[in-house]
């Protein structure tokens, strides 16, 4: 199983990525904000796109929460 496919991966890699962007937060000063929202946007991209390969669905290789966040919406329409 490819990491693209594997929803276990996923999440593991969005915890890095939460993780990362708490500890940039909390030991920086000032705060790199910039880099704490980078992270933190690559989070809710990677568990969005987990929730997507859990229901089978393809998506296009893109960083727009919104466009992920509609298509995870359209699964609870159907």
């Amino acid at each position: 199983m490819s990491v693209e496919n594997n929803p276990i991966e996923w999440v593991r890699i969005a915890e890095l990525d939460l993780s990362s962007a708490h500890h940039l937060f909390k030991t920086h000063h000032p705060n790199p904000l910039e880099i704490v929202c980078f992270h933190s946007q690559q989070a809710a991209e990677k568990v969005l796109k987990c929730f997507l390969v859990m229901q089978n669905i393809d998506f296009p290789k893109t960083h727009d929460l919104n466009e992920l966040w509609k298509m995870c919406l359209s699964v609870k329409e159907q």
